[in-house]
């Protein structure tokens, strides 16, 4: 086991559990890479150790929320009835690729999320379940069908 600097270690800690408290990531997503490239631990490692600071982090950065009652029990419930399994599965399936792999399959899905925020980001509370250009394929094969519809390309489409 390598020591490191308790300092460092705190000062990353800060960072990312700022930064998740903030955009509501849980600080993985930034936390991850800076176990990688400034802790130098292992892909697998870092993931390890970022699901035990998501746990602990997320319990505490709730809180505001609680108390401004923004949850819905119910889609958390659901959601969470589904991700117990996928979770499972992920983990497990992480063990058999090799970090490097892994390392590269975790960067394509910041990049592609990165991506998706920088091109529709969603608006109001209207839920995007479609990537942009699905969208615009779908409403231009619902337009031909039904006169007067359009897609507003990160809205729900639109027909008179």
């Amino acid at each position: 086991m390598i020591r490191h600097p308790l300092f460092l270690t705190a000062a990353l800690g800060v960072l990312a559990g700022a930064l998740g408290g903030m955009m509501g990531v849980g600080g993985g997503i930034v936390l991850v890479p800076l176990l990688v490239h400034v802790m130098r631990k292992s892909q697998h490692e870092a993931q390890g150790l970022s699901l035990i600071f998501v746990v602990a982090t997320a319990a505490v950065a709730v809180i505001p929320y609680l108390h401004e009652e923004r949850i819905d029990w119910r889609l958390a419930a659901i959601l969470t009835a589904g991700a117990l399994p996928g979770v499972l599965l992920g983990a497990r399936t992480a063990r058999r690729i090799p970090g490097l792999g892994l390392r590269r399959m975790f960067g394509i899905a910041m990049l592609l999320t990165a991506l998706r925020l920088l091109v529709a980001p969603p608006s109001g509370a209207m839920p995007v379940v479609w990537p942009w250009p699905a969208d615009v394929a779908l409403s231009c094969r619902r337009s031909s069908s039904r006169r007067g519809c359009r897609s507003t390309w990160h809205r729900e489409s639109r027909c008179s």
